[in-house]
């Protein structure tokens, strides 16, 4: 029932089966299910699947309870899943004619989403439209209490100051507690 909503709320597919169990007690202890988190690591390092693991939790601890014993739970739309270069292909199909959002539409609804699960910056072509929009979603969610924001990077802090601006990492520096993953690429084994 959970990989149905997983996919709604926009997890690729080939993540729906990461569990937390996946990990290590060592690893998992390094954070609480409150903290925004950044990410990093090389590629195959599984920082998608620790992502898609969280959300496949935090929608566990949020579903709501069946209205009668026969209903399935249900679990609430404060969860989304995107990846960088999704999210830019979306805010470029608002300039094609006939579209039916606009960027704000777009920006408001990741900005607002309760816990928003944001997925390989630093793969996309940078240009100044996308420093543009990563600042903006970035900075509204720094100052707001009331959102969880997870994000994953193949770049280090450092390497998103270089790649997108001094102010991204630090927006981001100041809101996510750092997790780096380590390890050979797990796709080519």
């Amino acid at each position: 029932m959970i990989n149905k909503f997983l996919s709604r709320f926009g997890m690729p597919e080939i993540f729906i089966p990461a569990a937390l169990a996946d990990f290590s007690d060592k690893l998992l202890q390094t954070f609480n299910d409150t903290d925004n988190l950044f990410i990093h690591g090389d590629v195959g390092t599984r920082k998608t699947w620790l992502l898609s693991a969280l959300m496949r939790d935090t929608l566990e601890k949020t579903k709501s309870k069946p209205l009668t014993k026969y209903d399935p739970p249900s679990y609430q739309y404060n969860s989304l899943f995107i990846s960088l270069p999704e999210l830019m292909l979306k805010f470029r199909s608002t300039m094609q004619s006939g579209a039916t959002y606009t960027e704000a539409d777009i920006l408001d609804k990741y900005s607002r989403i309760k816990y928003l699960y944001f997925d390989d910056i630093g793969s996309e072509k940078t240009t100044e439209y996308v420093r543009a929009s990563l600042f903006l979603l970035i900075d509204r969610r720094a100052n707001q209490t009331s959102t969880r924001t997870l994000i994953t990077s193949n770049l280090s802090l450092n390497e998103i100051a270089n790649q997108h601006g001094k102010r991204i990492a630090s927006r981001i520096t100041g809101m996510c507690k750092v997790i780096k993953l380590t390890g050979a690429d797990r796709r080519l084994k």
